[in-house]
């Protein structure tokens, strides 16, 4: 996810999925909030001879990687999305985006916790992929422990685990 705004960019890492809307799939993403605050500003309009604020962002890119059998870059494919749902850092630091290309195909993929599967148990082995440094950087892995489920930061729950998630890498898959 690259997030351009005026001075500020911001880039993080991104879960895709596809859901049938209508009549056709479309694709979207979950990605870390923060990643997409500075895109957001508040309008205010006259509604019925009265003053409304209304919450707008501008629309961030999706950017895919395109790599050869070797792993090395060769070009990357950017489309727009437009958010559909916002959760500040204080908050649950969540953005969920649809794409707005509708020819835009999510890459394979696999699903890493089908519904209805156990949540992991404290002390098992966890996964977290990302993009090390963002657009700039490559594909990180990294893996650790769960440590516990249900921590307290902003009064959300959280769990807390020993796998690093390293810059740019912020809305990554932990699995």
């Amino acid at each position: 996810v690259r997030a351009e705004a005026g001075y500020q960019k911001s880039e993080g890492s991104g879960s895709l999925f596809v859901r049938r809307v209508g009549d056709s799939n479309a694709t979207f993403c979950w990605s870390a909030g923060h990643v997409v605050e500075h895109l957001r500003r508040v309008e205010e309009r006259i509604v019925a001879g009265k003053p409304v604020k209304k919450v707008v962002f501008e629309n961030p890119k999706l950017v895919r990687e395109l790599r050869n059998a070797d792993g090395r870059r060769t070009g990357e494919v950017v489309v727009d999305a437009k958010i559909i749902r916002y959760s500040p850092a204080n908050k649950h630091d969540l953005v969920l985006m649809q794409i707005i290309s509708e020819d835009f195909k999510a890459g394979a993929s696999i699903e890493f916790l089908p519904k209805g599967a156990p949540l992991k148990r404290i002390g098992e082995r966890v996964h977290h992929c990302g993009s090390f440094l963002g657009g700039n950087g490559s594909n990180s892995y990294s893996d650790g422990v769960l440590s516990a489920h249900g921590r307290i930061l902003f009064k959300v729950p959280f769990c807390q685990t020993t796998a690093p998630a390293y810059p740019g890498s912020s809305g990554g898959i932990m699995a």
